[in-house]
């Protein structure tokens, strides 16, 4: 399942930077950047991360997980005050 959403991602971005490479406008590129930065990074933000974590550590992989698991709400928390 991570792989496909990995390849989802990866596709979505490419699009997304592919469209963007043709605009002339300054709306249709605030509308292409929303739409594919809305679509793709909820399925990257979680891939990259947890696969680094997989393929990194191996005796305390899930105190790894755990902690890459809680580093997005904590940063976020600090980042939008």
């Amino acid at each position: 399942m991570r792989d496909t959403k990995a390849v989802l991602g990866t596709l979505m971005l490419g699009l997304g930077l592919f469209a963007l490479g043709g605009l002339h406008s300054i709306w249709p590129f605030f509308l292409v950047a929303v739409l594919a930065r809305a679509i793709r990074q909820p399925v990257l933000i979680e891939v990259a991360p947890q696969t680094v974590t997989i393929s990194f550590f191996r005796r305390k992989r899930h105190l790894a997980l755990a902690l890459t698991g809680l580093f997005r709400p904590i940063s976020g928390a600090f980042s939008s005050s």
